[in-house]
């Protein structure tokens, strides 16, 4: 990882302590909505040593708050005493190597530029981080520029995998993470000519909790969210059975009745997140409308969690922890947070493939996939990640593109 995103605690303790002692004022003016996040912010306003060091401090909450995003454990324990924390390291890491070689890439693309692959796994045990990742996300850090991204990628994208035994295979991308988190690694980058070599993944035991932990979020329910009913996919009402049978409760109570706008605690809040096969409020279904449930809860969770005091910050730790793991080390995820976060990010979301480069098909012994050109994918990454661009912004010089290469690889 760059020099410049990990953390001197020696040369740094001071200034640490001091933001994390900041006073609990209102965050407003740091919220980030789901529309903003797809957009660049406007230019960075440089930092007094009055009010608007105060303001910089008060983005420490930011700074650890988006590192949920990286490890949602780290963010609670760090705020309420980092140094602490390093000497009881209470979270699960992962020392797994960092060899280019190992994740399927020769060196870095841009010194600058951090990608870390996210993944979320749809498990029961608190202590297990096995099996398919039901969600998937490349987080992009400029450390140059101060830009932070995240891009979805389809869980059921059709894409060669390389095992850790060397054998290859296509098979829908969401597998890879099954074999390892190397192989779910070195996936994305092979498909994506990608330079990743830190991941963080979280299991589902605890989301609920942590959904609580920051007062619960507000969502907008469709009528097809309440109604639907399929072969194999559950609607909102189903998800929270579920939920709520493997929790051992009654279901009644969380059930939502109607349309719209409702204020969801953790089990309501997980149900909606897991909701594949009806349409949403932005028009999308199947994966595609998981995948933008899934960012809006996320960015729900940021921007409460932006407004808690301190003394709550206890509680969301204790959520936090269990249920993630990371390769990150203490000292890279602080280096993020003071060298990036402190300095008023840009944030930039979006989901690859767009719903318009789509070529589905259904392939026996595969099961529905996703289906599109990953030249062209690529291409729409990296103009994404080292241009800066928006998806918008290629696609306009960039037409959408589809090619025959599965048809030709069997």
């Amino acid at each position: 990882m760059s020099d410049e995103l990990n953390f001197n605690f020696d040369e740094k303790e001071g200034e640490m302590e001091d933001i994390m002692s900041s006073s609990d004022k209102k965050a407003d003016e740091n919220q980030i909505s789901f529309e903003q996040m797809s957009e660049s912010n406007p230019k960075r306003k440089k930092h007094k040593k009055t009010k608007e060091g105060k303001k910089k401090r008060s983005r420490g909450k930011i700074a650890l708050i988006i590192i949920g995003c990286i490890a949602l454990l780290l963010a609670a324990a760090i705020i309420i005493n980092p140094f602490n924390f390093i000497e009881r390291m209470l979270y699960n890491y992962d020392n797994i190597s960092k060899d280019p070689e190992q994740f399927g890439f020769e060196g870095k693309i841009d010194k600058d530029i951090v990608n870390i692959a996210l993944f979320g796994i749809d498990t029961r045990q608190i202590d297990n981080f096995s099996g398919n990742s039901d969600s998937i996300m490349i987080l992009s850090i400029n450390n140059k520029l101060k830009a932070i991204k995240i891009l979805s990628v389809v869980r059921d994208s059709f894409v060669s995998i390389v095992n850790t035994n060397g054998d290859k295979h296509y098979a829908k991308i969401n597998a890879a993470y099954a074999n390892s988190p190397e192989t779910a690694i070195r996936t994305l980058n092979e498909t994506f000519d990608l330079d990743i070599s830190e991941y963080a993944v979280v299991n589902f035991y605890g989301m609920s909790e942590i959904i609580d932990a920051v007062g619960g979020i507000d969502i907008e329910v469709t009528d097809d969210e309440l109604r639907y009913h399929g072969k194999g996919h559950l609607n909102l009402n189903e998800a929270m059975d579920e939920i709520c049978k493997h929790l051992k409760i009654d279901s009644t109570p969380y059930h939502i009745t109607s349309a719209g706008k409702h204020h969801a605690n953790g089990i309501q809040a997980v149900a909606y997140s897991r909701v594949r096969s009806a349409r949403n409020i932005w028009g999308t279904n199947n994966d595609y409308g998981r995948t933008d449930r899934q960012r809006y809860v996320m960015e729900q969770l940021f921007n409460k969690a932006l407004k808690l005091k301190k003394s709550d910050y206890p509680k969301l730790a204790k959520s936090l922890i269990p249920c993630t793991k990371t390769s990150l080390e203490l000292n890279q995820v602080l280096g993020i947070a003071y060298n990036v976060m402190l300095d008023n990010p840009s944030f930039y979301q979006a989901r690859i493939p767009q719903e318009d480069w789509l070529m589905r098909f259904r392939w026996s012994g595969y099961g529905s996939v996703v289906y599109y050109d990953l030249d062209y994918a690529t291409r729409a990454i990296h103009s994404i990640i080292y241009e800066n661009k928006t998806v918008e912004e290629f696609v306009q010089t960039n037409p959408v593109e589809k090619n025959d290469w599965f048809a030709l690889s069997r």
